[in-house]
């Protein structure tokens, strides 16, 4: 799924906590019917996404694609480099652990691979993987706090610092929190980290460049306010859903092509909601924005929520398989033929 985000130079419309408000509570009802079925969701969710068997399992006699990935975001930037295709000769991914774009971008024939992500002592937070890590073209920064921190403003600027201003042609920013149980704070959570993401990518991006960052609902103003900023310093931006991203989740990404430079006021604006950690509650805007914005919202749910009710249905029904079904073989042939995969797996 590609949906263009357009904009104009105006900024007559005002984006507030109510502009979204019933899409929201209606996402959000939906959602809520999982909680009853905790347990039986996690394989209802995999029945219903029809790209489920390219990559389900670590265990690879269950898999159509017949490679390792180091995690399934390698799929995500299969799906992102062909329908985009950026210039990946210098990459650098924000909040990237364990690697899953490193490894696809260095397979596709990037020459640098930079990495940026929390170096933790909690065992939940990943970590490079070795394949990433003994890489010959793989460098990590860690900034000036030596832990990766995004949310630390010194450690922000220290990186920045160590990467080089206006330097990078692809940019990618792949961070998120485990909302296991609160999917509802989803996009509230991620929000700090998005910020820094964003404000990262418009300093070290090279004119021209492309900026990949994962969203997830875009309800909020203050998500809103920077999809906004976005869409004035590229010259084309939308919202992407990969094929290896399950619908019924929120998880999306805005592509930015086209890096056209940040006005300093805008910047300015970022560096300080980062510094006092700020999330802003209105926003104005463009019609233009806020109506392209409001299709993508309504189009982008009514297909999540259908996905979600489908899933629970199955659950109610008991009709929940553990194996694949026809069409997921054949959608997932589909794809690894698409992405000159030829050495499937026959025996699902």
């Amino acid at each position: 799924m590609i949906f263009v985000l357009r904009a104009d130079a105006s900024d007559n419309k005002q984006l507030c906590e109510n502009t979204f408000k019933t899409l929201s509570e209606r996402l959000s009802k939906v959602k809520g019917s999982i909680d009853r079925y905790v347990s039986q969701w996690e394989q209802a969710k995999k029945q219903i996404h029809v790209y489920e068997y390219v990559y389900t399992s670590s265990y690879r006699p269950l898999n159509l694609c017949n490679v390792s990935p180091v995690s399934r975001s390698y799929f995500k930037m299969k799906d992102l480099l062909y329908d985009f295709k950026p210039d990946i000769s210098s990459c650098v991914c924000l909040a990237e652990a364990p690697g899953g774009f490193l490894q696809c971008l260095e397979e596709a024939g990037a020459r640098k691979l930079i990495g940026v992500t929390l170096v933790s002592s909690d065992k939940r937070v990943p970590y490079w993987n070795p394949k990433i890590s003994k890489s010959p073209i793989f460098h990590e920064i860690r900034g000036i706090q030596q832990n990766g921190d995004l949310l630390h403003f010194e450690n922000v600027l220290s990186i920045i610092n160590s990467i080089g201003i206006h330097s990078v042609p692809l940019v990618t920013g792949d961070g998120g929190f485990d909302t296991t149980g609160d999917y509802n704070r989803q996009e509230e959570l991620s929000y700090p980290l998005i910020l820094s993401e964003v404000l990262i990518a418009l300093k070290i991006q090279r004119l021209g460049g492309t900026f990949i960052c994962k969203l997830f609902d875009t309800f909020l103003p203050s998500t809103l306010q920077l999809m906004d900023i976005l869409t004035r310093c590229y010259d084309h931006v939308c919202c992407y859903k990969p094929c290896m991203s399950r619908i019924s989740n929120s998880e999306k990404y805005i592509v930015c092509q086209g890096y056209k430079g940040t006005p300093t006021k805008l910047m300015n604006m970022l560096i300080h909601q980062l510094f006092h950690k700020i999330q802003i509650t209105h926003w104005n805007t463009s019609s233009c924005f806020l109506e392209s914005v409001s299709v993508y919202n309504q189009t982008y749910v009514d297909s999540q929520c259908e996905s979600i009710q489908k899933g629970v249905q199955l659950i109610k029904d008991k009709k929940i398989k553990r194996k694949a079904t026809l069409e997921q073989i054949s959608k997932g042939k589909e794809w690894c033929r698409k992405h000159q995969f030829t050495n499937t797996n026959t025996n699902i």
